[in-house]
């Protein structure tokens, strides 16, 4: 079993879907608390393109190799067209989803995460707009 407990640094690129700044990095900095193969913990943004000025909650479980956690920030954020960063205090930052692999001969992790901009019905369906990236991760 892979030990997560403990601090953590990564990080974060922004995929296509956030169009000029596709390829941009956020670093953050996380602490866990591993209970077999679940684990919580916190997260905060240390640097880099649009980084949130609150802490984070992490949730996950580890199996193996494979690692799969969400992270929520206490309140909504909206990147602006100038690239500045706004917050609603109003309403729970939505969920990011993790998923990723440990990678032995570098003592880390890597993996992809997707979040969901905003959800609109269509007829007698829901559709999502998902935005997507890629993450590293190692202990500190």
């Amino acid at each position: 079993m892979i030990l997560l407990e403990g601090q953590w640094i990564g990080i974060i690129t922004y995929g296509p879907e956030y169009g000029e700044w596709e390829g941009e990095e956020l670093y953050f900095a996380a602490n866990f608390i591993q209970t077999a193969d679940t684990f919580t913990g916190t997260a905060i943004d240390t640097g880099g393109a649009f980084p949130n000025e609150e802490e984070a909650t992490i949730s996950g479980f580890i199996e193996e190799e494979q690692i799969s956690f969400v992270k929520q920030y206490p309140y909504e954020g909206f990147i602006e067209e100038d690239g500045t960063v706004t917050t609603n205090k109003d309403k729970p930052g939505p969920e990011i989803h993790y998923r990723g692999k440990y990678n032995p001969l570098t003592n880390s992790f890597e993996g992809i995460w997707e979040i969901a901009m905003d959800a609109f019905q269509y007829g007698d369906g829901w559709f999502e707009n998902i935005a997507t990236g890629t993450w590293t991760m190692k202990r500190n």
